[in-house]
């Protein structure tokens, strides 16, 4: 898995006032080295601390998840959604090493530190698959509201990660997703730093959200 997080999602996990539970990470690990940008967040301070991810379901918009992955087992909660097939099996249609893009973000987020693969930044915590892109990667506006929609009503959900690329966003399916009342960080890409905010009437190509964190951060993913 070499996915990476932009650094506001990161922050946003970081952020959860949590209690330590279940497998703590190994900072002298080639897990811990096989990912720098761990040492680059800082988030050893916050680990020692103990604060894991327990309790916490962060809600994983993206192209499903491979519940049987090594890195992620027992990591999965239960009530995921796949609205690209319309059934209850949001399992991730890629089928190459690391079982493509949701398994890889959902990995990097609760990974068991194990030894092999990637250890997540909350280990502590679940992610639910919530599939809303294809095989390609692929997805719109409808599925993403849907999608946000159906993780805000759950009671359990604290945190809303949409990853999803090249979509194209309605104003109304915009507001939909963008004032559902959770924390909504949102994929812009593995290497931007950029903090342009975009608008309603800015997400063409685009999808677009609004990160409801303390700092009201806003972005957008270019298509």
């Amino acid at each position: 898995m070499k996915e990476r997080l932009p650094t506001n999602i990161i922050g946003v996990l970081l952020a959860l006032s949590i209690t330590a539970a279940g497998a703590a990470p190994d900072v002298n690990s080639g897990e811990y080295f096989n990912q720098p940008y761990l040492a680059g967040i800082k988030v050893v301070p916050a680990w020692d601390a103990g604060l894991l991810g327990a309790g916490v379901v962060v809600a994983d918009l993206d192209s499903g998840i491979r519940a049987t992955h090594v890195d992620l087992v027992g990591k999965i909660a239960p009530g995921g959604y796949d609205f690209v097939n319309d059934d209850k099996d949001p399992d991730d249609d890629e089928t190459s090493l690391t079982h493509g893009h949701g398994t890889a973000s959902a990995g990097i987020i609760v990974g068991n530190w194990n030894g092999v693969g990637v250890g997540g930044i909350a280990p502590s915590a679940r992610v639910l698959p919530i599939k809303i892109t294809d095989e390609k990667n692929k997805t719109n506006g409808t599925l993403i509201s849907q999608g946000v929609g159906y993780a805000a009503a759950k009671d359990n959900v604290k945190i809303i990660l949409l990853e999803a690329v090249g979509a194209s966003t309605s104003t109304e399916e915009f507001n939909s997703f963008s004032n559902c009342g959770v924390p909504q960080p949102a994929s812009w890409s593995n290497s931007s730093h950029s903090r342009r905010v975009a608008r309603p009437d800015d997400i063409s190509s685009s999808a677009a959200f609004c990160s409801l964190t303390a700092n009201g951060l806003c972005g957008k993913i270019p298509g």
